[in-house]
């Protein structure tokens, strides 16, 4: 008989394992839960953060505060006006915390349930995607729930989309396992396109959700063909104009910096929070809410003229690891698909967050590290998985294990106490301040600080701050005047704060603030012709303020101009009418 010939093999399934999930297991899951929310614990005593964000997405804003259906399609039509993100779905999430009262409770029980739940995927996914090995799983979703580089998504309120785009995320990966487990299911594979366009609308970041299915289809061992390429299409589709949406959005929002950075630069900027992204998972010091650019600062400016030295080590720490990954993808070594597989996975979440198209004035942001940190950690989880469980490494692996067990206890230690930090605005600046003291590079931190001190009334403190912040930077004529209205409105110095006024006008001319209390302070001081001249020139660069008016009246008045007086007056009545109009 001749040989039959050989038919192309079809795209098969990938096979699970049939043993059952075992009580155990279920109460490992519990556990790692339980102490996740106790590291957590300290949440329920933090604050809304008055500078940072929450009170724009939350107390101030206007888009949450109306959950009719014509409520909603604003919220869907928009939301990108919010800080240039378009996340409707987060926003909306926001608005049903609303409705339960603006108290921060509601938005914190939110946001630690939807992490606690994102502890409970991790766990299900890895022990899926391990086929059912329960030490990788452990590990993995511990390490993900009790992590302190994950407390900024979670304690932070305006954060939701982060905790929220990942609940869709890692729910989108665990149906796309069941697809690839049952026969190619055309509802999984559906559903998985769902759950990634929801974790889309929560937050962009989700953008790498196909190129993380591929390596999924990596490590399952997955037949490389149109079939599986195929796949992926509609989700690529989708991302890039989601993506096209986001980066419109932020252009047009300002939210990309204005300092261009040469090609290099931004280069090396990208190596750098690869590295140090890795290096905080490892060793989780120096947190902070804020982490500059590493170029000295003058006057708001980075001087970019001389490259940090840091930068060219953590370039060259990424090239070491680029190849040594190289080398165990070549070299197949007994873990090889487990270290390309994280890698991949990591390589794939953090990519668009690594400051290559500069996005802010913060270098790395502790957040943008909730979802690529699985990548990593499954990468050491299927070490100790395999030391472990092998006969001959058995020993070694007791001892790994042990040192994950110290690490873990580490681990829930900082994040305990780094979710204090996040308590309200005093203590998440100071704990930047203490990080980078004396720095001109957090300047934002002194001023936020300050800020949140003139709230609470606590004028010495917030006059110290801005004071340090004219310092290192005598062109800041915002800061100048707010200086001088703490000088007159809090400490009745009318000599300071007129000094501080004319600081700021000579930065900027045409700072209609600092001639306002220019005007104001020189007519508490009787001079009401310099009065009456800086109230003339802050008309002519806002027209249709009223008080400018009242304010120019006042000193004509006092120089016994009535005809001109009455001028001004009518003006500022008129102007009162049209706003009330």
């Amino acid at each position: 008989m001749g040989k039959k010939n050989k038919q192309p093999q079809p795209n098969k399934p990938v096979k699970q394992s049939p043993q059952p999930v075992s009580k155990k297991t279920w109460l490992i899951a519990g556990g790692i839960i339980l102490v996740t929310l106790l590291c957590y614990i300290p949440l329920f005593d933090n604050d809304f953060l008055k500078t940072w964000d929450d009170m724009a997405y939350v107390t101030n804003n206007e888009l949450i505060k109306d959950l009719s259906a014509n409520g909603i399609a604003r919220i869907f039509k928009e939301d990108g006006g919010l800080y240039a993100n378009y996340h409707p779905l987060t926003t909306l999430s926001l608005a049903l915390n609303y409705h339960e009262g603006v108290t921060p409770f509601p938005f914190q029980f939110t946001n630690l349930l939807l992490h606690l739940l994102n502890t409970a995927l991790v766990f299900v996914f890895i022990y899926l995607l391990s086929d059912k090995k329960i030490i990788i799983a452990t590990l993995v979703s511990l390490w993900f729930g009790v992590h302190p580089m994950h407390v900024e998504s979670v304690a932070w309120i305006s954060e939701r989309k982060d905790v929220l785009y990942t609940f869709f995320f890692l729910t989108g990966l665990i149906t796309y396992w069941r697809y690839i487990t049952s026969n190619f299911a055309l509802k999984w594979y559906i559903l998985t396109m769902l759950l990634f366009a929801l974790s889309m609308l929560s937050k962009a970041m989700a953008a790498s959700f196909p190129v993380v299915l591929l390596c999924v289809d990596y490590l399952v061992k997955r037949k490389f063909n149109i079939r599986l390429i195929a796949e992926k299409i509609p989700f690529v589709a989708y991302a890039i104009v989601m993506g096209i949406i986001a980066i419109k959005m932020q252009a047009a929002g300002n939210a990309t910096t204005a300092l261009t950075f040469p090609a290099f630069s931004r280069l090396l900027h990208a190596s750098y929070g690869f590295t140090m992204y890795i290096s905080k998972m490892l060793v989780p010091t120096g947190l902070s809410a804020f982490y500059p650019y590493p170029y000295p600062l003058t006057n708001s400016y980075w001087n970019i003229d001389i490259i940090p030295s840091e930068l060219y080590t953590t370039f060259a720490v990424t090239l070491a690891i680029v190849a040594a990954v190289v080398y165990i993808a070549v070299k197949k070594t007994f873990l090889s698909r487990w270290i390309l597989f994280g890698t991949g996975f990591y390589l794939a979440s953090i990519a668009l967050v690594l400051q290559y198209f500069p996005v802010g004035r913060a270098i790395i942001s502790d957040r943008y590290s909730y979802v690529p940190y699985i990548g990593l950690f499954c990468i050491i989880g299927a070490f100790i998985q395999h030391y472990i469980t092998s006969s001959d490494t058995k020993q070694m692996g007791k001892i790994l294990l042990c040192a994950a067990g110290i690490y873990s206890l580490v681990l829930c230690y900082k994040t305990y106490r780094q979710v204090q930090v996040w308590k309200n605005d005093d203590t998440l600046w100071s704990n930047t301040i203490k990080k980078y003291p004396g720095d001109n590079r957090v300047v934002l931190s002194y001023f936020n600080r300050a800020s949140y001190y003139y709230m609470q009334n606590k004028f010495d403190a917030a006059l110290n701050d801005f004071l340090v912040i004219s310092e290192q930077n005598s062109k800041d004529d915002n800061v100048m005047v707010r200086i001088g209205t703490i000088y007159g409105q809090q400490k009745n110095d009318l000599n300071n704060a007129i000094v501080y006024f004319r600081k700021a006008y000579e930065v900027n001319p045409q700072n209609t603030e600092a001639l306002k209390y220019l005007a104001t302070a020189y007519g508490l001081k009787g001079d009401f012709t310099s009065s009456l001249a800086y109230a003339q020139e802050a008309i002519k660069l806002s027209p249709n303020d009223p008080d400018l008016y009242i304010n120019a009246a006042v000193s004509l008045h006092n120089l016994g101009k009535v005809e001109e007086e009455a001028i001004y007056k009518n003006k500022a009545e008129e102007l009162k009418r049209q706003r009330g109009n």
